[in-house]
């Protein structure tokens, strides 16, 4: 677990051409007047998780500055995509214990034919069959996002759900797409 001196370093330091110095009339120092331990959710590929963090009270700021108290040496790195792999199942839901519903995306002159499964003991690869169509002379090419059900053999349970095409995990019921995140590293924040 980080110190919280270790913690407010990281949360000090300057990220990015953003955090450049304050103009003459427009910026103020913020003094941190308190520090507390506290405890987050998050969302992970297997469901929310709970990890500590350090809460910093600044004076007059109403709610505290919270930072992730986890080392990010300990952390494995994201997961990163296939080669060249393009996420097509964005979020599932779980209706049932061996129903999903696959929220996915395609284009607009593609068609879909179905979705497949794969199933381990402890992961659950989904894929849907979406072709272009043939018939389509002329096409936007832009982006649609639907929904399919899948049936799955076993009940989930706590398996991870992964994406076919990009081989990232999904997160449940979240806009959160980690095929996005693939140059970000927390071990380098």
């Amino acid at each position: 677990m980080l110190t919280a001196t270790a913690a407010y370093a990281g949360l000090s330091k300057p990220k990015s051409f953003v955090d450049e110095k304050c103009p003459a009339k427009g910026c103020r120092p913020l003094r941190v007047i308190a520090v507390a331990r506290g405890e987050a959710t998050m969302p992970s590929s297997r469901g929310d998780v709970h990890v500590p963090t350090w809460d910093f009270t600044v004076k007059g700021v109403p709610e505290p500055f919270r930072r992730v108290a986890v080392d990010p040496a300990v952390m494995g790195g994201p997961p990163r995509p296939l080669d060249h792999g393009i996420q097509e199942v964005n979020t599932y839901e779980v209706r049932t214990p061996t129903g999903l519903r696959l929220s996915y995306v395609h284009g607009t002159c593609d068609t879909t034919y179905g979705s497949r499964v794969h199933e381990t003991p402890e992961a659950v690869v989904v894929d849907v069959d979406v072709r272009r169509d043939d018939n389509v002379e002329v096409c936007t090419d832009m982006g649609k996002t639907d929904r399919i059900a899948v049936t799955l053999r076993e009940p989930l349970g706590r398996r991870v759900v992964l994406d076919s095409s990009s081989g990232v995990p999904l997160l449940p019921q979240s806009d959160i797409r980690l095929v996005e995140f693939q140059n970000y590293d927390p071990r380098r924040s």
